[in-house]
């Protein structure tokens, strides 16, 4: 999760019901391990919601899609309005929030949490969460529906966290969490 501090924001998201879908969209592909490791997210721009799609892509989500979700979603270049590039962000944080990826999750959730904790969170042994993330043995479905639930958690939990700390001066000195919240207030 400290890959992502954004300091500015491209003009084709900064509109209310976009910026803050594809904040979480940034966010959930992040907690769930998806993200390559050397990729810092410090602009949400097409460029680094490229790289999103390209991980969710890697991460056998969203098929070949990639690029049509792309041409969507960075609209108004393409034409599509606001309406429809926040229905299909709202259909792939659906396909994220069903999909869970226990091979990278368990990466990414291990990062955060010690083997002890997790044990409790996802009612499993230690070993078994060794062996599971280590891939000896498959992560059996109830197991990785709760690593997922968990690392979805992590993820809303991580926004306010993220988009709370990440001042833009492109957003007159402000968060995109503020100015995406002020955006909803005033429409």
């Amino acid at each position: 999760m400290n890959q992502i501090q954004i300091h500015s924001v491209a003009k084709v998201f900064d509109r209310p019901g976009v910026l803050e879908r594809v904040m979480t969209l940034v966010t959930k592909v992040a907690a769930m391990g998806l993200l390559p490791k050397s990729r810092r997210i410090e602009a949400l721009d097409e460029d680094s919601f490229r790289v999103v799609l390209n991980s969710l892509q890697s991460g056998n989500l969203i098929g070949g899609r990639g690029p049509a979700l792309f041409r969507i979603i960075t609209a108004p270049a393409t034409g599509a309005s606001t309406k429809e590039q926040i229905a299909e962000l709202d259909r792939l944080l659906t396909t994220i929030e069903e999909s869970p990826v226990p091979a990278k999750e368990w990466e990414a959730m291990r990062e955060i949490f010690d083997d002890e904790e997790l044990s409790r969170f996802l009612d499993a042994s230690t070993s078994s969460i060794k062996r599971y993330s280590a891939a000896e043995r498959s992560t059996p479905v109830e197991t990785a529906d709760r690593l997922h639930w968990l690392a979805m958690v992590v993820a809303d939990l991580a926004i306010f966290s993220i988009w709370g700390r990440t001042v833009s001066s492109k957003l007159g000195l402000r968060t995109p969490a503020l100015t995406a919240l002020s955006k909803q207030l005033s429409s």
